[in-house]
């Protein structure tokens, strides 16, 4: 590779427009999340190695291996570049890295002063500035030993863009010129050998992963690991201390109860006790899930900097060893004083959608640990749901092994019985035609409102009866084939009915929405941020739950009511069923927010509910306005309105209130499914100590069409 001369003969060019400088980027002086291209000389090159990542292919991905189908899963190939510009020279070349993301490992030959021209890729602040690759990132490579001297351009010496591909942004003739006279006017000392070079990147790529859990670290190891700060850290000087953990066990961590007290302070540095630290109650995690970490240097000014208690960080070249009192392990990160560039080994993580895949498997253990931290206080009646006495704790801790295996088999038998009646259903539907199927399901079939569209509409529909009624199951008792019917408390199922709406909940449309605290399990697919379970709710109403960012949900409930052409039939059955965030968001094609706040998206709800219920409403606006006004009259001894020459505004209201509704049936789905909730009987406790299983059912599926004439 033919060096540059840098002599700076020729003319200078300025950096052509709508790149941004690496400097720039450097001092913080380009917002994080900006969108950037950039142009620079490489100095360091890591080559695709598998990530951690989801491994999910983004759309670009997928046009770009046509070959797979659009379900494929496998790992991301990440690869690290860095690299200077004109800019960073006064600082003695201080590169910038970008960190590439493809689902292939395909990757030309990079060498050392190579220059790389970048288009749209995203600045990022991961333990210091840096950019990463997206689905629209563009990354080409000109080969140094084929740039000519200016005032040739360098369009002959730029490859395919990295990763394979095809489409996206181009460098123009400008940005050639400009590739060939930054390469011959930079400062060649800046720019490593080739055999330096070379042996940086075969030493990249047979490098050791070094990242561990705590559950598997040892005496005298060296690891990198992703932990949150349990405790604000303690500094003094150049000196930080911290507990930390990342919710697994390890049996050489100090075991804390949930009465324990921990000393602020580091262990080490008051081995005599002659310092008497302050004691404050331990946080938890409680068990043997936490460890004390000691830095110095620039890195306990970073744990200064950027760390306080819930923060989480990625620890990098971490020794563990027993401390001094030789009990427990603990962790040390120090300053390498012989490094001519050190490296920051304290990074603070941000939770995005582009997290490292390690860090979502840390959030996962920490939800899976608060679970069981509640159920372990509910136990122990430290808990503020906790109502079992020590007897019934005991009676329930003794009931017989066979029991649970008797729960077992029924729940077995009932599945296995339901399995068996859809199969015997769907086989009875294939051989009658679809129509016949349908009259004997619902009869005659209704005028439908064509502004209402749901999922399965190749489904038979089901009455309301079918799925109201309470079910039962046959199950063996004993060896003797006798048996016995035992009533479930819920069946999941799911079903497609004709109903149309006549009541609803809350009672006005601004508390269709309701907020609650973001918090960082957001961020997992699996994670609802609710819970149908009612356990869950205990201090919303906390001054810590109105804290930090809102998220607003739908969370509302219609009642349904069963239609049917038969006036003459029984009173047609009803059901409530619920509407959380996801299926309001299907259902009304809106996102929920504060809708006292935002009246254009009130108007818009109140429009869309519209095609769905019709004057309902109306009428229980009136209704409500009926009832306030009774209640004033009574309040105030008034006689009741016998004329009408004594009718006031209440007239329009109660005539409003006569009035029949009106609205079209429709057909929408909705499922069955059991939450459980409290129960002071504990004979009618079967979903656990003080709960029982409540049925519940819930919309799904179903969307109002807007535009589509009833």
């Amino acid at each position: 590779m033919a060096l540059p001369e840098g002599d700076g003969e020729s003319t200078e060019l300025s950096l052509p427009k709508q790149f941004a400088k690496i400097q720039d980027i450097l001092n913080g002086e380009i917002r994080v999340n900006s969108m950037v291209n950039v142009i620079g000389i490489i100095r360091d090159y890591r080559p695709p190695m598998r990530s951690r990542g989801s491994g999910k292919f983004t759309p670009a991905d997928r046009r770009a291996t046509s070959n797979l189908t659009t379900n494929t899963r496998c790992q991301d190939f990440k690869s690290t570049m860095s690299f200077f510009d004109k800019s960073t020279e006064p600082e003695g070349g201080s590169p910038l890295t970008i960190n590439i993301f493809r689902p292939n490992d395909d990757a030309p030959e990079i060498s050392a002063g190579d220059v790389v021209v970048i288009y749209q890729a995203k600045v990022q602040y991961w333990g210091g500035p840096s950019l990463i690759s997206n689905w629209a990132t563009a990354i080409y490579i000109y080969s140094a030993a084929r740039i000519p001297k200016p005032p040739e351009t360098a369009a002959l010496a730029v490859s395919q863009p990295l990763g394979g591909k095809s489409a996206g942004k181009k460098p123009t003739d400008k940005e050639h010129e400009y590739v060939s006279w930054l390469y011959h006017n930079v400062d060649s000392c800046f720019i490593p050998e080739p055999a330096q070079f070379k042996m940086q990147v075969e030493r990249s790529m047979t490098a050791k992963d070094k990242f561990k859990l705590l559950k598997d670290v040892r005496d005298f190891d060296f690891c990198n690991a992703i932990v949150q700060v349990v405790l604000k850290p303690y500094v003094a000087g150049d000196l930080a201390t911290m507990w930390v953990t990342d919710y697994t066990t390890n049996e050489g961590f100090k075991n804390f109860s949930y009465q324990h007290k921990v000393q602020d302070g580091p262990s080490d540095g008051d081995p005599f006790g002659y310092i008497k630290s302050a004691q404050k109650d331990w946080p938890g995690p409680f068990g043997q899930r936490a460890i004390q970490l000691t830095a110095w240097g620039m890195h306990a000014a970073a744990i200064e900097a950027n760390a306080t208690q819930g923060s989480w960080l990625m620890l990098r070249n971490v020794q563990i060893k027993f401390g001094r009192d030789a009990s427990y392990l603990e962790g040390f990160i120090r300053e390498d004083r012989g490094a001519r560039d050190p490296i920051l080994q304290v990074e603070a993580l941000k939770i995005g959608d582009d997290i490292d895949g390690r860090f979502k498997d840390a959030l996962k253990r920490k939800l899976a640990y608060e679970k069981l931290k509640k159920k372990q206080l509910q136990d122990q009646g430290l808990g503020a749901s906790s109502h079992l006495s020590n007897t019934q704790k005991n009676k329930t801790a003794s009931l017989p092994e066979i029991e649970t295996r008797k729960m077992k088999r029924q729940r077995l038998n009932a599945k296995r019985q339901q399995q068996e009646q859809e199969a015997a259903s769907k086989a009875s539907i294939e051989k009658q035609p679809q129509e016949s199927v349908a009259q004997k399901q619902v009869g005659a079939g209704p005028r439908l409102n064509q502004s209402i569209k749901c999922e399965s509409i190749d489904r038979p529909a089901t009455r309301l009866a079918t799925i109201l009624d309470p079910v039962s199951r046959v199950v063996d008792i004993d060896k003797n084939g006798e048996s016995t019917a035992v009533a479930l408390p819920f069946v999941n199922s799911k079903h497609r009915i004709i109903v149309r709406v006549v009541d609803f909940a809350p009672r006005k449309l601004q508390d269709f929405s309701r907020w609650r605290q973001k918090t960082e399990y957001d961020i997992l697919s699996e994670h609802s941020g609710t819970d149908t379970d009612s356990e869950d709710d205990t201090g919303r109403d906390t001054l810590e739950s109105y804290r930090g960012e809102k998220i607003w949900e739908w969370r509302f409930a219609l009642q349904l009511e069963e239609f049917s052409l038969d006036e003459e039939s029984e009173e047609p059955r009803k059901v409530w069923v619920l509407v959380d965030n996801i299926e309001g968001q299907q259902l009304t094609n809106l996102n929920a927010c504060d809708l006292r706040a935002e009246e254009d998206q009130m108007g818009q709800l109140r429009e869309q509910l519209f095609r769905l219920w019709g004057n309902l409403e109306e009428i229980k606006t009136a209704e409500a306005q009926s009832s306030v006004a009774r209640k004033d009259r009574i309040n105030a001894h008034k006689p009741p309105e016998s004329s009408p020459p004594r009718a006031d505004l209440s007239e329009a209201a109660t005539t409003i209130a006569k009035t029949k509704l009106s609205n079209t049936p429709f057909t929408c789905c909705i499922r069955q499914y059991g939450a459980r909730v409290p129960e002071d009987d504990q004979s009618k406790a079967d979903a656990g100590p003080d709960r029982r299983w409540q049925r519940l059912f819930g919309l799904f599926g179903t969307r109002i069409a807007s535009g589509v004439p009833e």
